[in-house]
């Protein structure tokens, strides 16, 4: 992979008690990018429905060094905050 193409994955898992999912341990997995949770953030930001929400601010952004260890790890705690 050229650094380019290179980027970091945060994995995001949920738990649920409700009856209505159905699998057995009721957790679920699945890998974003940091570009996932922008979309994310664009569409709910779009919606009538939601301009009565107060959402709270993406981290910082990078182009260079972005995938520094410990730029990914702050990056991440603060979209888990």
């Amino acid at each position: 992979m050229s650094p380019a193409s290179a980027y970091a994955v945060f994995v995001i898992e949920t738990k649920s008690r409700l009856p209505m999912y159905e699998s057995e341990n009721k957790t679920h997995i699945v890998v974003r990018r940091f570009s996932d949770f922008e979309y994310l953030l664009k569409q709910l930001t779009e919606k009538p429905e939601y301009k009565s929400y107060v959402f709270p601010t993406l981290p910082e952004k990078r182009i260079v060094n972005n995938l520094e260890a410990a730029f990914v790890e702050k990056r991440r705690l603060e979209l888990e905050g």
